[in-house]
């Protein structure tokens, strides 16, 4: 899935500003989990092949 575009903070409402970066670092953290999880499937899926 591609990226979403950049999101400039300043043009959201100041009084939204903090839910929408925390949506957005939280977003940037269910990728990473995401992307070991698929590392540690592979793995798994490679050990159980042999």
């Amino acid at each position: 899935m591609p990226d979403a575009p950049p999101i400039d903070l300043s043009a959201i409402p100041e009084s939204q500003r903090a839910a929408v970066l925390a949506v957005l670092q939280e977003n940037g953290a269910l990728k990473e989990a995401n992307r070991r999880l698929e590392h540690l499937v592979a793995e798994l899926n490679h050990g159980r092949v042999r």
